[in-house]
């Protein structure tokens, strides 16, 4: 066996090209390519036939000649915080669900809630050729953002600012209002191309509050996660269904959005010389960090304190009691914002705002409270 030979034998065989897609199926290389990118004017016995041939050959076509072909790569960007986060991960299954019924796929990143890094890896999504890119609460302000390409549709979820601390001290003292927060990020969307979808997180938080309230709670803490646009109003909401009912809606405890930073804080606080009856809680994750602080005290949940959560994550239900909680509908906002890409593919966006509204949940972990307030 000579030189020559050897190199062959290590390389393998040649990869087969459209060309004998073509020949092996008995039909044009212009069939071929209609037949790939999906026209209707390919019959379906000779698509089914063209298929047949390229599984045969073991050909695969190249996506980046595909693009440039028809313009799409068929594939749509996702970045979000944090994909170990229940919330984000089930938002994100939404978009893939109903992304993959349409023939696409989805590159999912994430920022880590870093700005730099969310400034990094939108800037390698939008160099891709995507249809288009989704971006989940937003950690830092988006007028930095380098966006080069503006013939890629952005949609934003659940968009939010750098947490602002010296507001929620402010919030605390009843000294904010919906106007200050919603101008937190109204303004500083990206441009015409972008569109915004977002939660009524201030009707969540009157929702909450009401449910609270109608149980015959009066002494009520709100554990409040980083003070981004969605904490604030959720917390606004809460506070003004208590108000309009005559009742201090109380003290803010605050806490990171995890599992551990919401057991330290409750559970320093429920240690203190007054404790409330029920706990609203910003997130699911920082309730059933809540609920663990009460355990680590030796107090019954809802017996002792009631807790409630907010997004309705798919653990809420097997916790122990099963989390009361304010669904938020993840699946629906996922299925919108790639809506909204492909809307944006055939049309100008418009720099759209969507809201969706969400609805309480009851479980076991609220009841009356079950002794003397005041």
């Amino acid at each position: 066996m000579n030189r020559e030979t050897v190199c062959m034998a290590k390389m393998g065989p040649p990869s087969a090209t459209i060309r004998d897609v073509a020949r092996l199926s008995g039909v044009s290389i212009a069939t071929v390519t209609r037949t790939f990118q999906g026209s209707p004017k390919v019959r379906p016995e000779t698509r089914e036939r063209v298929l047949a041939a390229a599984a045969q050959l073991g050909y695969q076509p190249d996506a980046v000649a595909q693009a440039l072909v028809t313009g799409s790569t068929n594939t749509v960007g996702v970045l979000v915080p944090s994909i170990r986060v229940p919330y984000w991960s089930e938002v994100t299954h939404g978009i893939e669900q109903l992304a993959g019924t349409h023939g696409y796929s989805v590159v999912v990143a994430s920022s880590g809630g870093d700005p730099d890094q969310e400034r990094r890896m939108l800037d390698l999504l939008l160099g891709k050729r995507l249809d288009g890119v989704i971006v989940g609460g937003a950690a830092g302000n988006a007028e930095s953002w380098s966006v080069p390409n503006r013939r890629t549709p952005l949609v934003l979820l659940e968009w939010d600012e750098t947490p602002r601390w010296d507001l929620l001290d402010s919030f605390s003292a009843g000294a904010i209002t919906s106007r200050t927060v919603t101008q937190m990020t109204d303004q500083r969307v990206p441009g015409p191309w972008a569109a915004n979808v977002v939660y009524d997180d201030v009707a969540g938080g009157r929702l909450v509050a009401r449910h609270l309230h109608q149980l015959g709670h009066r002494e009520v803490a709100f554990v409040a996660g980083p003070p981004v646009r969605t904490c604030l109003l959720r917390l606004l909401g809460f506070r003004q269904a208590f108000q309009e009912s005559g009742v201090d809606a109380g003290v803010v405890v605050a806490a990171d959005d995890s599992f551990d930073a919401a057991r330290t804080a409750v559970r320093e606080y429920l240690a203190g010389a007054t404790r409330p009856t029920a706990l609203a809680c910003y997130s699911d994750m920082l309730a059933i960090g809540a609920i663990k602080a009460a355990r680590d005290l030796g107090l019954n949940v809802p017996g002792d304190v009631s807790v409630v959560g907010y997004d309705d994550i798919e653990f809420a239900e097997y916790v122990d009691p099963p989390l009361t909680t304010l669904r938020n509908p993840k699946q629906q906002l996922g299925e919108l914002a790639f809506d909204l890409v492909l809307a944006a593919r055939s049309a100008e966006p418009r720099g759209e705002r969507h809201t969706l509204a969400g609805r309480l949940i009851e479980r076991s972990s609220t009841s009356e409270p079950t002794r003397a307030e005041g």
